[in-house]
């Protein structure tokens, strides 16, 4: 296992800092996925689906399309039975289906379908719109700048505990 590497903190500075980064990314997180912006979304988007759906279809679609449960378990952060509920209702509706998994045919692979992308990409795009008027008073090189940290902060996280 890799080992992680921290910044040791030098300062008062440091501290204040690496605080506000905390407390804006939680308010962030605390806001986006709260279930009335949510909710929100998938009206906007005119997506028949829950929230928790929502969630598991993004965690597919950035997978590549197809993923085991026990992947779209450990993205979410939730246990297996609460991810093969919210499957079930998925396949219901024709989002994903379910196959045995070409690498183990022991295993279990859930793949996104066509219309499944069609809600995906519905929810994306109006996740988007919902950003551009959230930000709709930053200048093109701030939003520019935002973008481009956060997606270092997202890929540096994603290393950091996925390794």
């Amino acid at each position: 296992m890799a080992r992680a590497t921290t910044r040791k903190i030098t300062g008062a500075t440091d501290a204040a800092e690496l605080t506000s980064i905390h407390d804006s990314f939680s308010s962030i997180l605390t806001r986006w996925s709260a279930a009335s912006i949510q909710d929100v979304i998938l009206v906007r988007a005119r997506a028949d689906i829950d929230p928790a759906a929502m969630t598991v279809l993004n965690v597919l679609v950035r997978s590549g399309g197809s993923a085991r449960p026990s992947y779209v378990a450990r993205q979410t952060g939730t246990g297996a039975s609460n991810v093969s509920k919210v499957l079930a209702r998925m396949e219901a509706q024709g989002l994903v289906v379910r196959a045995t998994d070409p690498a183990d045919q022991r295993a279990t692979s859930i793949t996104v379908t066509p219309a499944g992308q069609r809600v995906h990409h519905a929810i994306v795009d109006t996740s988007n719109a919902m950003l551009a008027e959230i930000l709709h008073d930053w200048s093109s090189a701030d939003v520019k700048q935002f973008s481009t940290l956060l997606a270092r902060y997202a890929g540096t996280l994603q290393d950091a505990v996925f390794r």
